[in-house]
């Protein structure tokens, strides 16, 4: 095996038949073709005509040399392969032609086609059971139509007569393509055929639904015996047309005319195409979806036969790659360029090979197969786009170009520059100055080098500069420079705000307002939101804000800050721009939407004095806001017109009783101040107990009497129980002796509240207060020239505070005795009465205490009698046997069984507590038994007796307090269940089966 120079743009591997291939008899080889990893060899041997191996990478057979029934004079002429390497079909010089099924290496022939096949068209839907519909071309310008199972069977043949062309015409190469399958019965196809000196390429609709000539037992029955059969055949319609599209050349031999195909590689459904033909070969390319027949196919150029000392080289095969055509030539194999049609590769093989025979690709492993008399050369190509992407440059394709440099771009990255400078360049000349923005980002020069290109003051430069940094921008990735990625994002921030400055000041200009220029700014914004909103400059946006903002003060543009507030969530900046556009109904809204009680506290004094209502509503709505940290930062800003709405929200406020003090004294403020006659109504519902009230009396006080709301202070003081004070107030400042009275009675009415009959329990009134203010109530009376009758009933209201002698001093000089008749008599008779009850309460309290004494004397002799059959209550033995209560109900326990019982009456505490002292005296008593057996008698002991006695009467005021079944105790356990819940369900279960 023999190896070239890997750095060519083909590399030649070589292989001896002999040596590497192992072929044994080896005759001369005629056609040579490969497909998918399978290579089938034709040559001039009678025992073994074709050879057949498998030369995929995977697997590597021994050659199968295939025997085939020919006569003695006949021999292999033709050799063609199908795509998916299953199928071949093998034709003789005499017409004899067979079948192959590449996996089993059997060969059928195939009787009912004579003719020698130069051609096949495979069927693109080809199996591996069988061949499909296909077609072929004979030597004798015949096309036929059949299909081969893979036991070499024919299913039909149909011939085609097609009077495009002559009868003794060739046909050189033919392929078929399926365009649409959308519908199976109009299917879109397309034939490209080859004749000497033709291309034809014909377009047809074509049924391709399944078709049989299989007739049901109905039909028999019914009589349709002699119903003709269906024809089978589909490809009939390309060959009706009279007159199809055709490209011409100059007439020659069959050896001169070949057309090889090769799918482009970068565009689906389009093929490069090498025409060969007497004058030379035609490229193009063939553009299966066109949209007539005339835009399909398209010839790039023609590269005529070179010339050798004035006669043509004929070539003998050729074959096409996506950027070159190889051609065969009796020495060597040359390759030119697809695009120039210049020689840029040649091979000349060594004279012991042999002369060049034939030349096949096979499409899937990209290789090109080149056989000689005595060897197997392979080529492969290896980076044969080297030099096309000057080509395409010098051609100004710069897309394609570019394309090629870029994957090329590890081995040649200047190259890739090149085609970016001139692209540049070209699209610079044409002033698109975006466009070539967007080359030049993607170039390695620096980054200020590009920017003075584009850095001109120019609007079209302007918008050049804005995508070349914003290219730049998209190129940067997290780890890379923060500062450069900052200093981009900033740039192109300055930029859009300056161009939407402008169109702004344009639109407002003269013949402002015009669709146009609204539409500009409409853009503009959209853009500028569509770049802050990119992922890859959220981060930056978020870091950077407070600079975003500034920037945007600069420009004034207060829409486009508030849009980035939006953006991040920057509520206090939203905010603090709506407020300062006087949009305070969207404030609220953002302020409800958000629902922050720091951001209420922040913003609401700004937005009370202009929507006052819904500002109270929404901080009713908002449960996180606390009232009494709210309520004292609205009332500092609070004015006539919101005063009043302020003050249904403090109302609203105090109306829980959670409610702190704080907000209650706001509450007094702002009514004092704003509503002093509704003050009285509150205090009062506050009731009249200071330590009931929620308000702060000090606080309370002083407001009043700031205001000058001299009831509710009076009020206050009577409650705070300043009696004195409170009626110095209603009689001195108001003149008001009604007042006064009330303020008495309230005074009186507290001290009997205080006192439980005639023994004083807690009173806060002094009799000294009692009857200085009585006094001053009657002296305001008698000064005021009330009548004297009316003075002195002063004493029947005043409940002997103040007596008749205490008045005498403050009445007139000149008062007659007949005025006081009256008041003197039911004085004294009032008084005789009350003696007379008080003597008749203490004859009453001295008998009840000697019949008290009389029950205790009595009490002391009582005695219970115990009989010696008398049992315990609880465990119904002997009640003797051991020590016992005796209760005075009768009931008896011994003392175990009581606390036994007791314990379902005392508290876990107690419980333990009496299980800790019957223990201590169980020890002691352990203890003085062991002394007494010792027969040690002295002080300790007596100490532990009197310890032992104290324990047992600890014990006794546990568990003899009451009787366990018939006192007080007891009968409240008579609503108590016998079990718990828990105990009544474990007792359900114990009696379950």
């Amino acid at each position: 095996m023999m190896q070239s120079n890997q750095n060519g743009i083909f590399v030649k591997i070589g292989h001896d038949f002999k040596k590497d291939l192992r072929v044994n008899k080896l005759g001369t080889v005629k056609k040579l073709e490969v497909s998918n990893g399978e290579l089938v060899i034709i040559q001039s041997q009678p025992n073994s005509p074709c050879i057949r191996m498998n030369v995929s990478q995977t697997t590597r057979d021994r050659p199968g040399e295939l025997a085939v029934g020919l006569t003695s004079k006949d021999e292999l002429e033709r050799v063609h392969v199908s795509p998916c390497g299953r199928h071949a079909i093998l034709s003789s010089r005499e017409g004899d032609n067979f079948y192959i099924n590449l996996r089993s290496n059997t060969v059928y022939p195939v009787r009912k086609i004579k003719g020698t096949i130069t051609a096949v068209a495979w069927n693109p839907d080809i199996g591996n059971a069988e061949t499909g519909h296909i077609l072929l071309g004979t030597n004798k310008g015949i096309m036929i139509e059949t299909s081969i199972t893979s036991t070499g069977r024919e299913n039909f043949v149909k011939e085609y007569q097609w009077s495009v062309i002559d009868r003794e015409q060739s046909i050189s190469d033919i392929y078929l393509f399926l365009t649409n399958d959308d519908d199976p019965k109009q299917s879109r196809w397309l034939l490209v055929a080859c004749i000497p000196g033709r291309l034809f390429v014909i377009q047809a609709t074509i049924d391709t639904s399944p078709r049989s000539n299989y007739v049901g037992s109905t039909s028999l029955q019914a009589g349709w015996v002699a119903m003709p059969e269906k024809e089978l055949n589909i490809f009939g319609a390309f060959f009706k047309q009279r007159d199809p599209f055709s490209l011409k050349s100059q007439e020659g031999s069959l050896s001169c005319s070949r057309l090889r195909l090769h799918a482009d590689g970068k565009t689906p459904d389009v093929y490069k195409f090498v025409w060969l033909g007497s004058a030379g070969f035609t490229v193009g390319t063939l553009h299966l979806q066109g949209e007539n027949i005339r835009s399909i196919i398209k010839e790039e150029r023609t590269v005529e036969h070179r010339r050798v000392e004035g006669s043509i080289e004929w070539p003998i095969s050729l074959s096409l790659t996506e950027y070159h055509v190889l051609v065969l030539f009796p020495s060597r194999l040359t390759a030119l360029s697809y695009y120039t049609g210049t020689v840029v590769y040649e091979d000349v093989w060594q004279r012991d090979f042999g002369e060049g025979i034939d030349l096949s690709f096979d499409a899937t492993s990209q290789i090109h197969w080149l056989c000689t008399k005595n060897a197997l050369l392979k080529y492969k190509p290896n980076d044969e786009t080297r030099y096309v992407w000057k080509v395409y440059l010098e051609r100004g394709d710069f897309a394609r170009a570019l394309a090629i440099a870029r994957e090329r771009k590890s081995m040649d990255a200047d190259a890739f520059e090149l085609v970016l400078r001139r692209q540049a360049d070209k699209y610079i000349s044409d002033k698109n100055y975006g466009a070539a923005a967007e080359i030049l980002a993607n170039s390695s020069e620096s980054f200020e080098t590009l920017v003075l290109r584009l850095i001109i003051d120019d609007d079209r430069k302007k918008t050049g500069l804005r995508t070349l940094l914003d290219k730049k921008l998209e190129q940067l990735r997290e780890n890379d420079d923060r500062m450069k990625k900052d200093t981009l994002f900033m740039w192109l921030l300055e930029m859009q705000l300056s161009e939407l400055g402008e169109a702004r000041k344009e639109m407002n200009g003269v013949g402002g307002n015009s669709n146009e220029g609204i539409e500009k700014v409409e853009r503009l914004t959209r853009q500028m939101h569509a770049f802050l909103m990119r992922k890859n400059v959220q981060e930056t946006v978020q870091k950077l804000k407070g600079a975003i903002y500034r920037l945007m003060q600069n420009h004034a543009d207060l829409d486009s800050q508030l849009f980035v507030a939006n953006l991040l969530k920057d509520y206090e900046t939203m905010l603090r721009i709506r407020t300062g556009k006087d949009q305070h109904r969207e404030a609220l809204g953002t302020l409800v939407s958000v629902g922050s009680a720091e951001l209420f506290y922040q913003f609401s004094p700004l937005l009370l004095p202009f929507i006052p209502s819904p500002l109270i509503e929404a901080l009713k709505k908002c449960a996180s806001v606390r009232p009494q940290k709210m309520i004292p930062i609205l009332c500092a800003v609070s004015d006539e017109k919101s005063a009043d709405i302020l003050l249904s929200y403090v109302e609203w406020s105090i109306s829980f009783p959670s409610a702190p003090q704080s907000l209650h004294n706001i509450f007094i403020s702002l009514l004092a101040k704003m509503h002093p006659t509704r003050l009285l109504g509150y205090l009062e519902s506050q009731g009249k107990d200071v330590s009931g009230v929620r308000y702060s009396m000090d606080h309370a006080i002083r407001t009043a009497k700031h205001h000058d709301v001299k009831r509710c202070v009076v009020f206050l003081y009577c409650v705070a129980e300043m009696w004195s004070e409170a009626t110095n107030i209603a009689l001195n400042e108001m003149s008001d002796i009604k007042l006064g009275k009330r303020i008495a009675e309230w005074m009186d009415s507290c001290l009997n509240d205080d006192l439980g009959g005639l023994i004083q329990i807690n009173s806060t009134v002094s009799i000294e207060t009692r009857r200085a203010i009585w006094l001053s109530i009657a002296r305001a009376m008698i000064e005021s020239g009330e009548e004297v009758g009316k003075c002195l009933y002063v004493l029947t209201e005043s409940k002997d505070a103040i007596k008749i002698q205490d008045l005498l001093p403050l009445l007139p000089e000149f008062t007659r005795m007949e005025e006081l008749k009256d008041p003197l008599v039911a004085c004294l008779k009032e008084h005789s009465t009350k003696i007379s009850s008080l003597q008749q309460r203490m004859k009453d309290a001295s008998e009840t205490a000697d019949e008290m004494r009389t029950m205790s004397e009595k009490m002391k002799k009582r005695v219970t009698m115990v009989r010696a059959t008398d049992v315990c209550e609880s465990c119904r033995c002997s009640l003797c046997t051991r020590t016992f209560y005796a209760f005075a109900c009768k009931h008896l326990f011994h003392r175990d069984c009581l606390e036994r019982e007791m314990k379902h009456f005392i508290s876990e505490e107690e419980s333990k507590r009496l299980e800790m002292l019957v223990e201590k005296e169980r020890r002691l008593l352990a203890e003085l038994e062991y002394e007494d057996r010792k027969g040690n008698k002295g002080y300790s002991n007596q100490e532990k007796e009197e310890l032992a006695i104290e324990l047992s009467s600890k014990i006794s005021d546990i568990i003899g307090r009451e009787c366990p079944l018939c006192s007080n105790m007891a009968i409240e356990q008579m609503d108590v269940p016998f079990f718990t819940d828990e105990q009544f369900k474990a007792e359900c279960d114990s009696w379950s089966f």
